[in-house]
């Protein structure tokens, strides 16, 4: 959804975004479990996810049958 001029540093900043987050719950889930327990822990990123869910269903525009020029 970048136009033709930013897609290339759009996509750099989205993927850095997906490893960052990737990081962060590598790094967490192991103190998190021992401190809270596994289903405290899963329970954390259940929440996580489903706030991802609001947002996405929320302000993400549909693209579904739409040229890449459009969007």
């Amino acid at each position: 959804m970048f136009p033709n001029r930013l897609r290339a540093a759009g996509l750099a900043v989205s993927g850095a975004t997906n490893w960052i987050a990737n990081f962060a719950v590598t790094v967490t889930f192991l103190p998190l479990m021992k401190h809270v327990g596994l289903a405290w822990t899963y329970g954390l990123y259940t929440v996580a996810a489903v706030a991802s869910v609001v947002f996405v269903c929320t302000a993400v525009r549909e693209t579904k049958g739409k040229a890449l020029e459009e969007m």
